[in-house]
């Protein structure tokens, strides 16, 4: 099986089996948290568009791709730490023009 790579559940075979479909993950576009605390990731497969159908949306335990799930948790971290770092120079700049317009 490829590295990035989904599935998708298709339904029930004649025996009864679970079927799956494999595809092929270019990336991972967001990520939120059921309530039992595991992930859903919003992908985007290789050779389809991007859309915001329920088959887009792949359960953590269905991913196959730890190197994708990695990456996107480094740019996760980094973008975070990007934002805090944004809201803490506008509070500052916020706390200056302040001390500015009483003295």
């Amino acid at each position: 099986m490829p590295q990035n790579v989904d599935n998708l559940q298709t339904g029930k075979s004649q025996s009864g089996s679970i079927c799956y479909k494999h595809y092929e993950v270019e990336r991972i576009l967001s990520r939120v948290i059921k309530s039992d605390g595991r992930y859903v990731y919003h992908v985007k497969r290789v050779g389809y568009d991007v859309l915001w159908d329920l088959e887009n949306f792949v359960d953590e335990d269905q991913m196959f791709c730890p190197e994708l799930i990695k990456k996107f948790d480094f740019y996760e971290k980094r973008k975070k730490k990007w934002k805090r770092t944004q809201r803490t120079k506008l509070q500052a700049k916020k706390r200056l023009r302040e001390l500015a317009n009483k003295a």
